[in-house]
């Protein structure tokens, strides 16, 4: 079963602050899906690191990358028996090391790809995640849609969900740390995201790569999570519309004060209240097209303000390709 089902894996795709972790969290408790509660950063940290490694050192050096989110909190490192969750992460951290180096020696390392998966399922089976039903795994990471060539190469039968939502609302998201994020260089980076997204979806066909509207799955959960489950092949359930890491409940990580009890309509259209209009009228001015191929309405004209802002930001575009930097560059982004 292990061997099948690590040729089975779902990647959640698209922009940072887009809804993936939402979704993520929505199919945690699903039977049929192992999903893994963290981002890896596997193509974007993981491999450019594991190539400088002999085979040993990278099965090695997999356990440690990927599973990071088990590392203590140095709070807690005296009398960690005090926290029962977190002296659990402490055992299931070296189960799983374990459990890893076990299943490359019994299902083999055809590529890196398998140190992912095994790093997951070992996971999934520490947690007693994996059941008979158990069909897909499932990994987070931002930017993923810019390795799905990598991804059908490795993975044939994978499934990518790339979510996609109003930029305006993205922007938005970054608060309170909005101001330190330039509007001009944010719009680049969501269109960039969104035009792989669509690309991806003409290449390998829309039953292997879904684009997916955060705001269809908020508005009308229902339909949207019938359509995924139909997506993926899997059985409708009702833990779908509560979102959870773990099995426990998750409250969101949103940047406002909003937790989650279920799904929320609260973030969508929150950009008309708290953009301001130069925001506006730049993000529009840059993705206008792409938002309208993605069904997102403009709502503002460009002004000489907003004209000046973008020319400023193409000649340090301009600048960087000068200077031999790739100025859309992805690998440092950190928003």
């Amino acid at each position: 079963m292990i061997e099948s089902l690590r040729d089975r894996p779902i990647f959640l795709c698209g922009h940072p602050r887009s809804g993936t972790s939402l979704l993520r969290s929505l199919f945690d408790g699903h039977p049929q899906v192992v999903v893994y509660p963290f981002e890896s950063f596997f193509f974007r940290g993981f491999l450019p690191q594991a190539a400088k490694l002999n085979a040993d050192k990278r099965i090695e050096f997999a356990a440690r990358y990927l599973l990071q989110f088990f590392k203590l909190r140095p709070e807690m490192a005296a009398e960690f028996e005090q926290f029962p969750a977190e002296a659990r992460k402490i055992q299931a951290f070296a189960q799983i090391c374990l459990a890893v180096q076990q299943h490359v020696q019994d299902y083999g390392y055809r590529h890196d790809g398998d140190l992912l998966a095994a790093v997951i399922l070992a996971f999934g089976q520490v947690y007693q995640l994996i059941g008979p039903e158990t069909c897909y795994w499932l990994e987070k990471s931002i930017f993923n849609e810019f390795f799905a060539e990598q991804i059908f190469n490795w993975w044939p039968e994978a499934r990518c969900i790339h979510v996609m939502r109003d930029p305006r609302d993205v922007f938005v998201s970054y608060h309170p740390r909005r101001k330190k994020v330039l509007p001009r260089k944010f719009a680049l980076r969501w269109q960039k995201s969104a035009e792989q997204g669509w690309a991806n979806q003409r290449k390998y066909g829309h039953g292997r790569y879904l684009i997916f509207k955060y705001e269809h799955l908020v508005q009308n959960p229902e339909n949207a999570l019938t359509e995924l489950t139909s997506f993926l092949e899997i059985e409708y359930a009702d833990t779908l519309k509560t979102p959870s890491e773990l099995g426990m409940p998750w409250e969101g990580n949103s940047t406002f004060t909003d937790s989650l009890a279920g799904i929320s309509t609260q973030p969508v259209a929150r950009w008309k209240d708290e953009l301001t209009l130069l925001e506006t009228q730049t993000i529009e001015q840059i993705t206008g097209r792409t938002m309208q191929r993605s069904d997102y309405l403009t709502e503002t004209k460009p002004s000489l303000a907003s004209s000046l802002h973008i020319f400023r930001g193409w000649l340090s575009y301009y600048r960087h390709v000068l200077s031999n930097i790739d100025p859309m560059d992805i690998s440092g982004i950190d928003l």
